[in-house]
């Protein structure tokens, strides 16, 4: 007897198949904001932690020093998922600050990925609208 043809699936807990988009950070009232969009590229949901942490620096030349961080758990479902963080001045980053962006990374369960991404650098102050 011939065996017949066997099928393989896909698997679902792909860290690979999750894919951030860019950041948006924007100035907010007393802080800054971060958006990204997050595409799950096969047909089923994934959870995953995500961190977002907001970096600054005090002059255009300056390195980047490390802010506060907000972490989650969120489930992925196909499609694209949206996440949002918000950070506040003088809490979260130093009053002083030159310049700020927010870095974005999805973390793997147990896995060796983290895809990640981060915004382009923005001039804010704690009191911008």
């Amino acid at each position: 007897r011939t065996p017949g043809p066997t099928a393989t699936a896909t698997p679902c807990a792909l860290c690979e198949r999750l894919v951030p988009g860019p950041v948006v950070a924007e100035c907010r009232t007393g802080g800054v904001g971060a958006d990204v969009t997050v595409t799950n590229t096969v047909m089923c949901s994934q959870a995953r932690l995500w961190t977002a942490r907001v970096e600054y620096r005090w002059s255009d030349g300056d390195s980047w020093h490390l802010g506060n961080v907000k972490r989650g758990l969120r489930l992925f479902a196909p499609g694209q998922t949206h996440i949002s963080a918000l950070f506040n001045c003088g809490d979260d980053y130093p009053a002083g600050a030159a310049q700020v962006r927010v870095a974005f990374r999805l973390d793997g369960l147990g896995e060796t990925c983290h895809a990640s991404v981060t915004s382009a650098p923005i001039h804010c102050n704690c009191n911008t609208r």
